[in-house]
């Protein structure tokens, strides 16, 4: 659907072919983000699910890429150049011919696939993991989060324990009360302990312990009832259940059932996840059937979130899987929420609700299950999804395809404008190929109006080095630059940047 083609970034993934194998080693030329666009010759490397670009000089640790964060998108222009698509900056990469670009795009794909393959199934790859290096990143974001650095409850410095249905920390004290009021109301899991999916932290990456308590704090009485680190655990279960259960403390917006409705469905249109929370704070029934025009009858919060999802707007699927209590909720039509998953080939919303274990086998008024309908539309991975399920092989710590905002993510190009200064192009050099003509990259208007796109905070610049023993100059027009003319000289370079 288009929704989820917003500025080239797609749901659904190429498919590689196996025969190229998930590793690789060779040359791409890559064009850099300097102030002018030079095509530069880099040393690359694919091998579990990270690509690997080596510098210009051999003293430089190589720029990675996890791929498990990016997507590959080929040049609809040129058959030899493909798109490496991260969620705040587009890739461009060449190969030296056709038959190279199929291998570079088939082992890119291939070598994604692995890692989730053996992550599903448990293996430990050697060397670098995409997939672990990915999580790790995401709980150190986590656990940057305002609010995070002490105990949602307590106040206690250093919380360890993640409540995956409402994305807060807590310490080890608290997450005892916690789990006594039962995975209906928290589900407590260890950052430390545990083996978290990347499923697990969609929430967690998306509130944090001050938007939370901004909303379920916002009526605390004078004085404060709240627990201090050294309360004994009578004080904090008495306070804990009057935040999490009775919602004692949030504040209240709505007058009626009908308003609580409304800002639920405001909520979800507008990819709202703290206007979300605070409705569900108010005791707003989450699987209501919503009245909006134009939707099927009886299409709840969970079918209008499943139906608009692509990978900016996952947490509201997950927060409304984890905390609505009935996943087998019907339309008039008698679909589910996982009917709906195959039916607009969601497999990433898939995933969520099988983690949450729903009933697979719901027939609605036509008499399909989930599964008939993903196979009759040829929705591969959500057939894959869903017999997994039936067969009980399906894995609830699975990663879901989803733009994380990494701080790390963001590469520092400084040494492309090294590079990208003024040197006489040979005379003798015939013109550059049409080929390195074309410019796809998205521009910062397109990237800002990409759904739920946020600029990440203080994100951590890592080099990118350039590997030039080829230099292609590329100017904004399309038309082939003149091999006979010098490059103009470079403004000085800002000091302060990288």
């Amino acid at each position: 659907d288009s929704q989820s083609r917003q500025g080239g970034y797609s749901m659904h993934q190429l498919q590689g072919n196996k025969e190229y194998g998930s590793e690789k080693k060779g040359y791409l030329l890559k064009k850099s983000d300097g102030l002018r666009k030079v095509w530069q010759r880099r040393k690359c490397a694919v091998k579990n699910g990270i690509l690997t670009i080596s510098h210009a000089t051999s003293n430089r640790q190589p720029a990675k890429l996890n791929l498990l964060t990016c997507q590959v998108k080929p040049n609809a222009e040129d058959k030899k150049s493909f798109d490496l698509i991260s969620h705040n900056r587009t890739y461009h990469f060449q190969a030296e011919d056709e038959q190279d670009y199929v291998a570079w795009i088939s082992v890119l794909t291939n070598s994604k696939e692995e890692a989730l393959t053996m992550a599903f199934r448990g293996e430990q790859s050697t060397g670098e993991n995409s997939l672990e290096d990915l999580t790790k990143a995401i709980i150190e974001d986590v656990q940057r989060l305002p609010g995070n650095d002490v105990c949602c409850d307590c106040g206690s410095s250093e919380p360890t324990w993640l409540s995956t249905n409402l994305g807060i920390l807590t310490c080890i004290e608290c997450s005892g009360i916690h789990r006594e009021m039962g995975v209906h109301i928290s589900r407590i899991q260890s950052l430390e302990l545990d083996k978290l999916g990347t499923s697990e932290l969609l929430l967690a990456k998306n509130v944090g312990n001050n938007s939370f308590n901004d909303i379920m704090e916002a009526n605390l009485p004078s004085p404060s009832t709240k627990p201090t680190p050294s309360s004994d655990m009578t004080v904090r279960k008495e306070y804990i259940t009057a935040k999490y259960v009775d919602h004692r403390f949030s504040r209240k917006a709505c007058s009626s059932s009908s308003a609580k409705l409304n800002e639920l469905l405001e909520a979800i249109k507008s990819r709202d996840l703290l206007a979300l929370i605070q409705v569900y704070a108010e005791g707003v029934e989450l699987m209501e059937p919503l009245l909006e025009p134009g939707q099927e009858l009886g299409e709840t919060a969970l079918h209008l979130a499943v139906r608009t999802a692509d990978q900016t707007s996952l947490h509201l699927v997950d927060f409304l899987v984890q905390n609505c209590g009935n996943l087998d909720k019907q339309t008039a039509l008698g679909n589910t929420a996982l009917h709906y998953c195959s039916m607009y080939s969601k497999p990433e919303c898939l995933k969520l609700l099988l983690r949450s274990k729903p009933t697979v086998g719901v027939v609605n008024q036509a008499g399909e299950t989930a599964l008939d309908i993903a196979k009759r539309l040829k929705a591969t991975q959500c057939e894959d999804l869903l017999s997994q399920a039936k067969s009980g092989k399906f894995n609830p710590h699975v990663h879901v395809e989803y733009e994380w905002n990494l701080r790390q993510e963001e590469m520092d190009e400084s040494d492309d404008d090294l590079d990208d200064k003024p040197s006489p192009i040979k005379k003798e050099r015939s013109p550059r190929p049409q080929s390195f003509c074309h410019s796809s990259s998205i521009s910062p208007q397109d990237k800002l109006s990409l759904p739920g796109f946020s600029t990440p905070r203080d994100k951590q610049r890592l080099s990118y080095g350039a590997f030039t023993n080829q230099i292609f100059v590329s100017t904004s027009t399309d038309s082939p630059t003149s091999p006979t003319t010098e490059a103009p000289p470079l403004p000085p370079r800002n000091a302060g940047k990288g």
